[in-house]
């Protein structure tokens, strides 16, 4: 990507810049004639230092500007009119029991690599929460389940790379599968309860381990 003449070429195609005027905020029905703040100037938190980590408009290239939304400071475009929203990723996992002991598998890149965790990931855009958790269940363990109801929603708060919702489900292994670890684990294992390492990787997955324990369910036939 590189600018030619007051526009921006990419792969061949030429967008034109508009250059809107600087020093107009409108917020309701509010107007101030202190200019908005660019994303290289706010200090909100991001990963690269400002809301989202993206400094430039996606679709443009204009820098980003700190703009009231509602309620919400968002990184806006100047431009095109695209707006930030710093939006939690979705993420789904499982439960798999065999007897009085839950599947768990160690982390085998950061973060917290060496730390254990359920088998979960991040949601692809194709797929619904139910087959993110029996796919990564499959990459982790290679382990085939079936998806059962959820356990609970859980607020990922401590993960560096991003926000997270993370959609937990109850797992029953059908067929024979040969558990082995892959794909971001290790290693793999069964560990009841007074057995689960100390080192959990994120506080979701410990509060899904403790509901876990608590249910009805955990150590029942049918789960395990």
């Amino acid at each position: 990507m590189r600018r030619v003449r007051g526009e921006i070429l990419i792969s061949q195609f030429r967008i034109p810049v508009q250059r809107p005027q600087r020093g107009v905020i409108i917020a309701g029905s509010q107007m101030s004639s202190r200019q908005p703040m660019t994303a290289r100037e706010t200090s909100v938190p991001g990963r690269s230092g400002s809301v989202g980590g993206f400094r430039f408009c996606p679709l443009c290239a204009t820098e980003l500007t700190l703009r009231a939304d509602g309620a919400r400071m968002r990184l806006s475009c100047p431009s095109c009119g695209f707006v930030h929203y710093h939006n939690p990723v979705p993420a789904a996992g499982g439960i798999i029991c065999r007897g009085p002991s839950v599947c768990l598998v160690r982390r085998a890149v950061d973060p917290r690599r060496g730390c254990w965790s359920l088998p979960a990931g991040f949601v692809e855009y194709d797929e619904t929460p139910a087959q993110c958790a029996s796919r990564e269940i499959a990459e982790e363990t290679g382990l085939q389940v079936s998806i059962e109801e959820p356990l609970g929603v859980y607020a990922g708060l401590d993960d560096p790379r991003s926000r997270a919702i993370l959609i937990v489900y109850w797992a029953r292994e059908v067929g024979q599968s040969t558990p082995v670890a892959g794909d971001d684990a290790d290693q793999m294992g069964f560990f009841p309860p007074h057995e689960v390492p100390a080192q959990i990787a994120f506080r979701a997955h410990r509060q899904a381990l403790d509901d876990a324990f608590r249910h009805p369910r955990f150590g029942a036939s049918g789960v395990a």
